[in-house]
């Protein structure tokens, strides 16, 4: 390295050092949540941790529906809905650039579950742990987001055995479309058409 390089590494490194006390001093400082782009959940709390505001939170688990979950079983006069309830609670956290946009988020989704038949009264039990990751492509832009998610749902049944899959890792373009699945994916199969995907779980509702 030449003299001149030399000076001018010493140089940024000077640089460099001079910022991290400034950095240090800055960590920890709590950030109004409104200023953000897109402004977090509001059971989120927000702070910087060097050149980054990083807002985390959780909640508590809750319980919900029955909700349509627009899955039909069946043909004709033998046809149902299914309804979907349970008790789910989820974690999230979201870093934000310096100019206070998104640009990662990462959910964890915890369910214990029943789709039912509102007709026969009928349930199967179902339990799901997944994680959704979201990457922006322009900061605070949710529309240019390419989202992944891993992890599983799975129904079973006493004396019946595993009644539906869903598991592994899919990835979904800006577009929406899904251009990455890996492992076993039974909802997304009947959504694109295949609906012999859940057929051991719509005999058991049936």
């Amino acid at each position: 390295m030449s003299r001149i390089g030399r000076t001018l590494f010493a140089a940024a490194l000077i640089g460099l050092v001079g910022l991290v006390p400034h950095a240090r001093a800055l960590a920890g400082l709590p950030i109004d949540p409104s200023t953000l782009n897109p402004p977090p959940p509001s059971f989120e709390s927000c702070q910087t941790d060097g050149s980054t505001i990083i807002c985390r939170g959780s909640v508590a688990p809750a319980a919900y529906g029955p909700s349509d979950n627009q899955i039909f079983c069946g043909t004709g006069a033998t046809a149902f809905d299914t309804f979907d309830s349970g008790v789910e609670s989820q974690s999230a956290v979201g870093y934000y650039d310096q100019a206070r946009n998104l640009v990662r988020q990462v959910v964890h989704f915890d369910n214990d579950g029943q789709w039912s038949n509102a007709l026969s009264g009928a349930a199967a039990p179902y339990t799901q742990h997944n994680i959704i990751t979201d990457v922006l492509a322009v900061p605070g832009d949710f529309t240019s987001r390419a989202e992944a998610v891993t992890g599983n749902i799975v129904f079973t049944l006493p004396h019946e055995g595993t009644l539906l899959v869903d598991t592994g890792r899919f990835t979904i373009a800006p577009d929406g479309s899904i251009d990455f699945a890996s492992a076993r994916h039974d909802i997304f199969s009947y959504f694109e058409g295949d609906t012999s995907a859940l057929q051991k779980l719509c005999a058991a509702l049936s």
